[in-house]
């Protein structure tokens, strides 16, 4: 057994003003809705707001139809809907996506709110020689506010010379792609359209894996993470039961210490949780517990 691991749902990033799973698909049912210009035309909000074509290809019956069929489809998720209707909506859902999370990304909620990421990152600082605690950060998140975090934290309280090893340190795994691999030329919490392409171009959902014939995956390399885990964090995961399953299905966590938060899961949620993860102390504090309270408690 080696290592800590921590385990991200939307939840994790909501301190930040990144949205949840269901307040990403309203949002973005918002800016697929129509509105009337001043020259009696109808056209989505989206186009409206980008403003420039070759950027933003998708015509108006196209928006139209998605916007009708994710409304219709009445999924929780954008994710779960593009994996069902990726022939028709995979490129215009995950630009709804880019266009949507781009636009949180602000320095100000990442280093004056604090809250778990500032937790985390004084359980990682090291003291005196430089040796950082090692962890696996397995997110579902697409957002790059922990990397991005953790790269001006170092960069600022050790010197740039650190900022290679700490990312070795913590291990950043994506489940779904990262806009943390857009270029440098569209800096954290850019509001330049131009850049959205790119990050949608950065999202990968797990029928896209499955269809490249990879053998080995994402969850493949989370799950060899848990499998080593000596201890698990659980942040902000809302334990849908198909996520729950590609992560934790056939593993052995016996022996590792879990702990996970539980705001605004329901008791049936919880309990779903506990018999996936066959542990009924999986919650701490009972599910009451913020993230903060767990970082600060027990990593």
């Amino acid at each position: 057994m080696k290592g800590d691991v921590l385990i991200l749902g939307a939840g994790a990033s909501t301190p930040y003003g990144f949205p949840t799973g269901n307040d990403l698909r309203n949002q973005i049912l918002d800016d697929f809705s129509y509105e009337t210009k001043d020259n009696g035309v109808i056209v989505p909000k989206i186009v409206t707001a980008i403003r420039q074509p070759e950027i933003f290809p998708f015509p108006p019956e196209q928006c139209a139809r998605f916007r009708d069929e994710f409304r219709l489809a009445q999924t929780y998720s954008i994710d779960a809907f593009i994996e069902r209707r990726a022939e028709e909506f995979q490129e215009i859902g995950k630009f709804a996506i880019a266009h949507r999370l781009r636009r949180c990304e602000s320095e100000a909620a990442l280093f004056d709110r604090g809250d778990w990421y500032q937790a985390f990152w004084n359980r990682v600082l090291p003291n005196g020689v430089f040796s950082p605690r090692e962890f696996t950060v397995i997110t579902f998140n697409y957002d790059r506010s922990l990397h991005h975090y953790l790269k001006t934290v170092t960069k600022a309280a050790l010197g740039s010379s650190y900022v290679n090893s700490m990312e070795d340190s913590v291990r950043i795994l994506h489940m779904h792609g990262s806009f943390s691999k857009v270029s440098a030329n569209a800096p954290f919490g850019s509001d330049e359209e131009r850049h959205t392409p790119e990050f949608a171009r950065c999202i990968y959902l797990p029928h896209e894996f499955s269809r490249k014939d990879l053998l080995y995956t994402p969850f493949d390399n989370a799950k060899d993470a848990l499998a080593d885990a000596k201890r698990i964090f659980i942040l902000g995961f809302g334990f849908d039961p198909i996520n729950t399953e590609r992560l934790f299905k056939d593993l052995d966590l016996s022996r590792a210490v879990i702990h996970a938060t539980g705001t605004g899961l329901s008791d049936g949620a919880k309990r779903r949780a506990c018999d996936a993860l066959k542990r009924e102390d999986l919650f701490y504090k009972d599910g009451n517990a913020t993230m903060v309270d767990l970082i600060s408690d027990l990593v």
